[in-house]
């Protein structure tokens, strides 16, 4: 049996093994063996989305963040941000002390950085984008008082840490723009330079969709994000 203090740190003389080496790889072999059915899969997930949640919460975010900085696998780490949204917006709504919601700020700030900035290629990184999104998205809609503290830290009004959201997602959309110009001309993609097949043309179109998904994701956050704040500027 694994104790509660065990639960309460990756490492520690009560934990005797590397819970975030072993879990990422576990995740990563989830994608990349072939002979494990789609349905198992995801039986495995949860599986393993229930011993990660075992651990107190500020390991537990660690842990998510260890796996979102070292797994290379879109499904894995897009995966993994959702984990981290529902388990970070729960303890969020239940507090009101501002220590702990600066913790809490510091370690949206952390996944935030980990999966919107840098260069990011739409395509490759479908997942991780969607979900990194649906966490601003989620921030930008709620109304709480704990909703706004963390706003502070997404427009650059937040004392200490904080980031620039918005430059962050005007630089989003200029990839988008410029993935969808390589679609347009078919610069990139040698399939269809030669002459395409039904097939090609529906993969094609598929990229396309799922990269115009992304583009109004992006829209519909900066949207609400400066309806936010102009709300707060008319007070």
């Amino acid at each position: 049996l694994v104790s509660g203090a065990a639960l309460a740190a990756l490492k520690s003389s009560t934990c005797r093994w590397h819970p975030k080496l072993l879990f990422r790889k576990v995740l990563d072999s989830l994608t990349s063996t072939d002979d494990v059915e789609h349905k198992a899969r995801g039986v495995l997930f949860q599986n393993c989305s229930l011993a990660m949640r075992a651990f107190d919460w500020t390991p537990r975010s660690e842990l998510y963040l260890e796996i979102i900085n070292g797994s290379r696998i879109d499904a894995v780490i897009g995966s993994v941000v959702t984990l981290f949204k529902d388990d970070w917006w729960s303890e969020v709504t239940k507090t009101h002390k501002e220590s702990e919601l600066l913790e809490l700020r510091l370690q949206l700030l952390k996944v935030l950085e980990a999966t919107l900035a840098g260069e990011v290629q739409i395509i490759d990184a479908m997942d991780t984008l969607t979900s990194a999104l649906n966490i601003c998205r989620l921030i930008a809609l709620s109304k709480s008082q704990q909703a706004d503290f963390m706003r502070q830290a997404l427009c650059g009004t937040a004392k200490g840490k904080h980031l620039d959201l918005e430059a962050m997602l005007g630089k989003i959309s200029q990839q988008i723009d410029a993935e969808l110009k390589i679609l347009d001309h078919g610069e990139g993609f040698p399939a269809l330079a030669a002459a395409l097949s039904e097939a090609s043309v529906n993969l094609e179109q598929m990229k396309r969709d799922r990269i115009t998904m992304v583009a109004h994701l992006v829209s519909r956050v900066r949207e609400i994000l400066s309806e936010r704040a102009n709300a707060l500027a008319s007070f």
